[in-house]
């Protein structure tokens, strides 16, 4: 399936969700409208695959270095798009429901940090993964996730030298909840 250069929807989408005084560089913005687009139109979606189909004139390792590269503003990019939604019919409601999960993205190399063996019920056994312990606000149809942060057992972090960033699931699932509480024009009562 073809992607087309530029998708009116994720186009509008992006610019609603990023409207705010910090605005998005065009080429990001560029990227992660080719990532959308890949995303909703491809079968089975992956970025080699997206890669191919909107940017095949563009090497996959400077690709992959964009990729990265976009992957360290996402965090803001994310909360930024959070807080507008607050301006929104999807806004964050009194009597709706926020609730925290953690979620595991398996893997099959241990050689990138975050990832380490985690107890995966389904399996009833250690899985190699990154843990992520997120929150999602529900009420009536409307649900989506507001934040998320990666778990990192204390003997990962030590193989990498970073014990110094270890933090309970507990403490986590706090940080979590205050950053929601944080929210611009969401009151908590």
């Amino acid at each position: 399936m073809k992607i087309l250069d530029s998708n009116q929807l994720s186009e509008e989408f992006l610019f609603k969700a990023m409207a705010s005084k910090h605005k998005i560089d065009p080429k990001s913005l560029n990227l992660i409208e080719f990532l959308i687009n890949g995303i909703i139109t491809q079968e089975k979606p992956s970025v080699r695959k997206i890669h191919q189909k909107s940017m095949p004139e563009e090497s996959l390792r400077t690709y992959y270095r964009k990729i990265h590269t976009l992957s360290r503003k996402m965090p803001f990019f994310y909360s930024q798009i959070i807080e507008n939604l607050q301006n929104s019919p999807l806004s964050i409601k009194k009597s709706g429901v926020i609730s925290i999960d953690e979620h595991l993205i398996e893997h099959f190399s241990d050689k990138m940090e975050g990832v380490d063996y985690f107890k995966k019920s389904k399996y009833n056994k250690a899985i190699l993964a990154h843990s992520i312990i997120s929150s999602h606000y529900f009420h009536q149809k409307v649900e989506y996730p507001v934040s998320f942060q990666f778990y990192r057992r204390d003997q990962e972090l030590v193989r990498w030298s970073q014990i110094e960033q270890f933090k309970t699931k507990n403490e986590i699932a706090r940080s979590e909840l205050e950053k929601i509480c944080n929210i611009p024009k969401y009151k908590v009562s």
